[in-house]
């Protein structure tokens, strides 16, 4: 009976935290049906054990929830001389950015550090520093701000499945002789141990080097993102979810060595639930390794001090729990859900064969993988038939082997490197899908009838059902309503018009980060704001491809994404203001872009013509060299409401704009130049007579935009304006005829024509 308890437990544990952190009425309906089950047992121990289980969860995670919102620094603060404990392996240096993450001793809690190294010798010192240390730190800290984009990536959440709350920016940082407090070294050790065992790795081969760092001691190098790329494209990112499973090899050769040796079963079991521990702070303590070591360390424990034998579910059952109780959040990450959910599958499977086997774990996969990643390989299912053999025969064993013996380091980075070629192959020529992002329903839905496949005998009914609610999701992902959206890029611009059913996907500018000249070892490697925000917005939306991309003009923040947004996205055709297409600075990012067709960039003025379509261009009027006054100033007219988007045009050439064009009206006016003073002249606002304005700034940005100035003549004319460093992305959509809504996180505005 326990095993059915326990793992009763478990799944109403998953459940509460759910409708707790995430609350949606699909959960509820989970809890009904799962509180149905256990009732359908006719127990009356399981139903009662089951309930104060559920009193007891719901009390844990409340009392949690308010610790850490106790935590969270809401408003920003200036510390001075706090200790931060620092482990070895949780030291990252990006150019000339200081990542740490430690122990804020003062504020007992777990904190991110950031620090911006001023000389060479300073990122030298802190590459090489292979020690645990407590630093005394000097700055600001404040509590990690949400995602202000649809489908942007939540760091808070991600940090918070690491028990991390706040964020430190660091203007002073030293070493002044700081003594690691007694509790902490033995982790200080520990994690030493594996920082050394990092850089031991980093000696060999590329190949073998990112795999040996990814599945030992779970740390991926930057060598490693073009093979994880490509396993993330063949939708197969559960191999490393899953990665835990050499854990399971690790101790068997052990039990049979110990066989051979003549060590009895006792001593080696002692051994191992002393080691199995170590070990998992030197992989990394991730959620498929937390995972893959309590499973086998779960039974050897139970069987040497409770002489109990557990079975495989049960051990499954514990250890989520367990894991869920130390870090309720860590539920919401894509790797802890497929490393619990396929884990499941194959204990459920074992009498299966690896083809059965392979499919089910696709069929499960996929709905989460469409959820996090919005796209899906159409090899996926026939690889996971395929794949798991040579992830278990293949790519495993010749790790290990190579990280072991040095003799035969180069036969595995060979062999490691015609996989990794083999992977990329299949990426390059297989088909990706982008379905976009399913409603959590679906999902749930998804997920429900392959564990319904598990047990019916109709089986081409549920394989129907599923093939019809996967239909069904792709049909209302891919048909919506006229919409434009103002993306919060931060200091920077970039808006998009997606017209009915993806009819036709116009990005005017793409955002980027102006870069100043600086020395080599400075610069960073990171995802741009294009990726993080533009690409996964439109791929949530089932969108690979761009219509028109409207460059306005030349500057960096307007611009400076677009190479790394066409690396991603398919873009048609390119429109700048004529002369900019000339410039050496355009033609170099041209290069940079995944865009190989000159024929593919189009000039354009205010003569251009774009009867067939709803954008007229207003400006410029002659050829210029994409300077703010040679902005695209372009008029959008969806329904009846007209949009008006000038770039960083002056004042000068606005009054210009209403001269040429006196009749020329707007609803919703995207203010030139971030806010600033040198656009939005009082005499252009008053002819145009918007409804609303839209100021595109980045939080706290350096230049002091929106221009005090500015805001006066919007006020003085009595029209409100939304801006971006406040309201996150805006969104106007058409959702009838002569009706339309501007919605915001905070809330939303109608707007009737």
């Amino acid at each position: 009976m326990y095993r059915i308890v326990i793992f009763f437990c478990a799944i109403l544990l998953v459940v509460i935290e759910l409708l707790f952190f995430e609350f949606n009425y699909i959960f509820i309906v989970v809890l009904c049906l799962i509180c149905l089950r256990i009732l359908c047992t006719k127990s009356i121990c399981i139903v009662n054990i089951c309930l104060i289980w559920c009193l007891g969860c719901i009390t844990y995670i409340f009392n949690y929830y308010q610790c850490s919102k106790s935590r969270e620094i809401k408003q920003e603060l200036s510390v001075k001389n706090q200790h931060i404990l620092v482990y070895a392996d949780n030291i990252k240096v990006n150019g000339d950015l200081l990542t740490l993450t430690g122990r804020w001793l003062e504020g007992k809690q777990q904190i991110c550090t950031y620090y911006y190294l001023k000389s060479k010798a300073e990122q030298n010192y802190f590459k090489k520093q292979i020690n645990s240390d407590v630093y005394t730190v000097t700055g600001k800290i404040k509590g990690i701000s949400p995602p202000t984009n649809e489908n942007e990536f939540d760091y808070k959440k991600f940090c918070q499945s690491k028990k991390i709350y706040n964020g430190l920016t660091v203007k002073h940082i030293s070493l002044e002789n700081n003594k690691v407090p007694s509790k902490y070294k033995l982790l200080c050790k520990l994690h030493d141990l594996r920082k050394s065992i990092i850089c031991y790795l980093q000696l060999f081969p590329k190949y073998l080097r990112g795999y040996s760092t990814a599945l030992v001691v779970g740390y991926r190098d930057d060598g490693f993102d073009d093979i994880n790329s490509s396993i993330k494209e063949l939708g197969l990112l559960y191999l490393f979810s899953l990665s835990g499973m050499h854990v399971f090899y690790l101790v068997k050769t052990l039990q049979k060595l110990a066989q051979i040796l003549r060590i009895t079963a006792e001593t080696v079991d002692m051994w191992l639930i002393i080691c199995l521990p170590i070990y998992m702070i030197l992989a990394g303590s991730s959620s498929s390794i937390i995972r893959a070591v309590f499973m086998v360390w779960i039974p050897i424990f139970s069987r040497y001090f409770l002489s109990i034998k557990i079975d495989k579910l049960t051990s499954w059952s514990l250890t989520i729990i367990i894991n869920l109780l130390y870090s309720p959040m860590i539920l919401f990450t894509m790797g802890m859900q497929l490393s619990y959910l396929l884990t499941l599958v194959l204990i459920l499977n074992e009498e299966e064969n690896s083809i059965k086997i392979g499919i089910k774990m696709s069929g499960y996969s996929i709905p989460l993988m469409l959820w996090h990643t919005y796209q899906w390989n159409v090899l996926t299912t026939f690889l996971s038939i395929c794949i798991i053999p040579i992830f278990e025969y293949i790519i495993l064993p010749f790790t290990i082997i190579g990280v072991l013996l040095n003799v035969f380091s180069k036969i595995s980075n060979t062999i490691l490197f015609l996989i990794s070629i083999f992977f990329e192959k299949l990426a390059d020529s297989s088909p990706m899908i982008t379905f976009g992002k399913p409603d959590l329903t679906v999902v749930i839905l998804l997920l429900s009838l392959m564990i319904c496949l598990e047990v019916s005998r109709r089986k081409n009914v549920v394989i129907y059902l599923q093939v019809l609610v996967y239909i069904f999701s792709y049909s209302q992902i891919h048909r919506n309503k006229d919409e434009l959206v103002y993306f919060d890029i931060g200091q920077g611009d970039a808006t998009l018009i997606r017209e009915k059913n993806n009819n036709q996907i116009i990005l005017v500018d793409t955002g980027g980060k102006v870069s100043f000249k600086h020395e080599k070892w400075r610069s960073r490697t990171s995802q741009t704001s294009g990726e993080r925000i533009i690409v996964n917005y439109l791929l949530s939306k089932g969108i690979n491809s761009i219509d028109k991309l409207y460059l306005t003009h030349q500057d960096a923040d307007h611009v400076g994404n677009f190479p790394s947004i066409s690396q991603k996205i398919k873009i048609k055709k390119i429109l700048v203001p004529l002369g900019m297409e000339k410039l050496p600075s355009f033609n170099k990012r041209l290069n940079e872009s995944n865009i190989c067709n000159d024929k593919v960039v189009e000039p354009i003025t205010d003569t251009s013509d774009f009867s067939k379509e709803r954008i007229d261009i207003l400006h410029p009027f002659v050829e210029g060299k994409g300077k703010n006054e040679d902005s695209i100033v372009l008029k959008y007219t969806m329904d009846r409401l007209i949009f008006l988007i000038t770039g960083d045009l002056d004042q000068e050439n606005e009054i210009k704009v209403i001269e040429k064009y006196p009749d020329l009206r707007c609803d919703i006016l995207k203010v030139g130049h971030h806010g600033s003073k040198t656009s939005t002249a009082d005499q252009f606002v008053k002819s145009l007579k918007p409804q609303y304005a839209i100021i595109s700034v980045g939080l706290n940005n350096r230049y002091g935009h929106p221009n005090i100035e500015t805001l006066r003549t919007l006020n003085a004319n009595g029209i409100p304006y939304l801006m971006t460093s406040d309201k996150g992305m805006i969104k106007v959509v058409n959702v009838s005829k002569d009706k339309f809504c501007m919605s915001t996180k905070y809330g939303k505005i109608l707007i009737r024509k």
